[in-house]
C-alpha cells in the first residue's frame, strides 16, 4: 500500500486533501481511483490507513479510516559516512532509509575525494523521503549537511554507543559489541582509503569503538549497508 506525508494534524475520520507531486504521483503513476487505499502518515511515527473518495485534477480526497498499529522497537542507529562519488553516496542513503534509517550524517576526512556541492543535500534529502515513501518508513529522515572529522567527533557524547567500522581492528567484532544495546548509536563508515592513524586515535579519545566486519575489504557502500543491517538486526528492528 503506498504511503504519503502529511505535514497536518490529522485523525481517524476526518478528511484530508492531497495536492502538488503527491497528487500527480497517486493520479499519474500509481493510477489510483475511488475507492483505493493508501497509507497516509505524519512523518512522527504514525501512520493511517485512508481510503480514497474523490479523484480530480491535481486533487486527491480521502478518508481516514483506522490507524496502523506498529510494534515498538529500539531506536535506529543514526548512520555516518565517509562521502563518496556521484551515485554511490545516493545508494546508501536510499538503502540506509529503506532499512529503516532515520538520520544519516555524510562526512568529510582526510582520504575522501569528491568535493560536496551545494545542491546535493536537498537531493539527498529528496532521496531519502522517497525512500521513506516506498519502504513505508513512517519518519521523515534527516540528512545532515556534511560534516568534517572534528565535528563528527563532538556528536560522540550525544549516543550510549558510537561504533567505528576499522579494517585494524582484530578483536572486536560488530555483533558483539551491539548485543545489549537498545538506543542511541552511532554507526560510521570511513573513506574508501580507510581512516588515518590520526583519526583513529581522535575517534577513540572522544569515545568511539572500533570493529571489524571480518577479513573481507568491502567498498563504502557494502560496509555501510551490511553494518547497519546487523545493527537493525540485533536492537530487534528488523524482526516480524
Amino acid at each position: 500500500m503506498p504511503q504519503f506525508f502529511i505535514d497536518r494534524p490529522f485523525e481517524s475520520g476526518g478528511e484530508v486533501k492531497i495536492t502538488g507531486r503527491d497528487a500527480h504521483h497517486i493520479i499519474d503513476v500509481l493510477r489510483l481511483k475511488a475507492g483505493d487505499w493508501l497509507v497516509l502518515s505524519d512523518g512522527k511515527g504514525r501512520s493511517f490507513k485512508s481510503e480514497v473518495i474523490s479523484v480530480a485534477s491535481r486533487r486527491i480526497r480521502t478518508i481516514i479510516k483506522e490507524e496502523v498499529r506498529r510494534k515498538a522497537a529500539s531506536e535506529p542507529p543514526t548512520l555516518a559516512f565517509a562521502v563518496i562519488k556521484h551515485d554511490r553516496s545516493e545508494w546508501i542513503i536510499q538503502k540506509a532509509v529503506e532499512l529503516g534509517c532515520r538520520h544519516i550524517i555524510p562526512f568529510y576526512c582526510r582520504r575522501t575525494i569528491p568535493k560536496f556541492r551545494s545542491d546535493k543535500n536537498k537531493r539527498w534529502q529528496e532521496i531519502a523521503l522517497e525512500a521513506a515513501k516506498q519502504s513505508g518508513l513512517p519518519f521523515i529522515p534527516q540528512v545532515d549537511q556534511p560534516a568534517d572529522f572534528d565535528k563528527l567527533c563532538s556528536l560522540f557524547p550525544d549516543y550510549e554507543k558510537t561504533i567505528l567500522l576499522w579494517e585494524g581492528e582484530d578483536r572486536t567484532d560488530l555483533k558483539s559489541l551491539v548485543c545489549g544495546l537498545k538506543s542511541k548509536v552511532l554507526l560510521i563508515i570511513g573513506p574508501e582509503g580507510g581512516f588515518d592513524e590520526q583519526e583513529i586515535g581522535r575517534a577513540k579519545t572522544c569515545g568511539a569503538a572500533t570493529v571489524s566486519l571480518g577479513q573481507q575489504i568491502l567498498r563504502v557502500e557494502t560496509a555501510a549497508i551490511t553494518a547497519l543491517a546487523i545493527v537493525q538486526y540485533e536492537l530487534g528492528n528488523l524482526s516480524v
